[in-house]
C-alpha cells in the first residue's frame, strides 16, 4: 500500500535488505560492530569510539543507504 501511494505522488520506495546490520553498523566509520548486544539501547563503536543510540543510529544508516541507492540509479 505504501509503495502504491508513493508511486501516485511520483516518489520511489527503496527497501533495505533485511540482512543489512543497520543497528550495529557505526554511522560514523561504517564498520559493523558484531560485539554489540542487541538488547543495548546505547553503545560505543569498538572501531572509532563513537557513542550511539541504537534507534537513531539505525535511522541514520537507513537514510544513508537510501540516498546511496538513489545516486546509483
Amino acid at each position: 500500500m505504501l509503495e502504491y501511494k508513493l508511486k501516485e505522488q511520483g516518489k520511489q520506495m527503496i527497501k533495505a535488505p533485511a540482512e543489512l546490520p543497520i543497528s550495529i553498523t557505526c554511522s560514523c566509520c561504517k564498520q559493523p560492530d558484531r560485539t554489540v548486544a542487541l538488547d543495548k539501547e546505547e553503545w560505543q563503536c569498538g572501531f572509532c569510539g563513537a557513542e550511539h543510540n541504537r534507534e537513531y543510529n539505525a535511522v541514520t544508516n537507513l537514510l544513508a543507504y537510501g540516498l546511496e541507492q538513489l545516486e546509483l540509479a
